[in-house]
This record gives C-alpha cells, structure tokens and sequence, in this order.
C-alpha cells in the first residue's frame, strides 16, 4: 500500500509477499489480480525503480506473548463475526471455497442462514489465530488503513486487539445505518 497523504510512489515499510493466482486485464491497460498471500515483509532498501520498484525484504514471523489471551481474543473475533455477517454481511462464497469447504456448492440452494453458520464454523475449525486474524481482516474490514495496520502488527495478541476493535466499530457503523 502507498503511504497515505503521499504524492509520489512511497510504500508503506510492510507489505504482504504473494503468488499471483489470477490476473484479468482491464480495457484501461491495467490489471484485476487474485493473489495467495504467502508471507508479511519489511521492505529494505530499494534496489531499483523502473520499470517496476525492486526492494530487498526481510521476512516477519508472528509473535505470541500469551496463548490463553490468543485463545480468548480469537474467540472474541468470532463472535464478533458471526455479529457482523448476522447484519448482513456475506462471507464471500470464494472464501469459504479458499478454506476447502464447500467446493461445490451452490448458495441458491441452501437456506438463508447456512452461510453464515458455515463461515463461522469454517473459520472456527482453522484453529490457527494468526490465519483466522488475517482471513477476518481482509474479509469484513473495509479500510485499507485499517487492513495496512493489522499487517504491520507482527504481535499476534496486539493484531487480535485492533482487529477487535475495527470490528466492534464496523458493527456500530452497520448499527447505526440501519436505524436510520
């Protein structure tokens, strides 16, 4: 992501690493791409610029101060998801797919609420709080800074926090439009 408020091409300091699963070009010239991602990364200095910006990068693994509190807190994020997708959010079926569920499963033959049941159940048979936090915020939060913070946030328990607040916002937000 670009450093917001920046007029010229500066990077945020981390970024995601990732494959390219699919690319779809756009009449403007530009293209749409799915991309896996793989790891987060520092980026270090930059090699070169053009044709395209060339950085050396350092990998960052997560970390955990307290696995009790991870467990706590990544149940709260489900809670909170199974909060948010109630409001009428939709999971987004590719995900589910992504998460090996569902493989050939048409939505227009299920009832209303197995989505929803399905995505928290899924989410919840990862067991892996790092993938859950990840998957969560790039699913249901809709501002890039917010996304851009929780993956600079190497701290497992400290990414569990602000994704808990970003979303407890979200559901206020989707609250308060609705009684409106």
């Amino acid at each position: 992501m670009q450093k917001p408020g920046r007029t010229r091409e500066t990077p945020c300091i981390v970024a995601g690493l990732g494959l390219i699963r699919a690319s779809v070009a756009r009449k403007d010239g530009t293209s749409n791409l799915v991309l896996q991602g793989i790891a987060r990364v520092e980026l270090a200095e930059t090699v070169r610029y053009k044709p395209y910006r060339v950085n050396r990068i350092r990998a960052l693994e997560s970390t955990t101060t307290d696995s009790v509190a991870v467990d706590a807190l990544t149940v709260k994020v489900l809670e909170l998801v199974s909060e948010r997708l109630e409001q009428g959010f939709e999971l987004p079926l590719h995900v589910l797919k992504k998460l090996g569920q569902m493989e050939d499963l048409d939505p227009n033959d299920l009832p209303p609420d197995f989505l929803v049941k399905q995505g928290i159940e899924t989410l919840a048979k990862r067991n892996n709080p790092d993938e859950i936090a990840d998957l969560v915020s790039w699913t249901l939060l809709s501002s890039s800074q917010e996304r851009q913070l929780l993956l600079e946030t190497i701290n497992l328990e400290t990414r569990l926090k602000h994704l808990i607040h970003f979303l407890m916002a979200e559901i206020r937000r989707q609250g308060k439009d609705r009684n409106k």
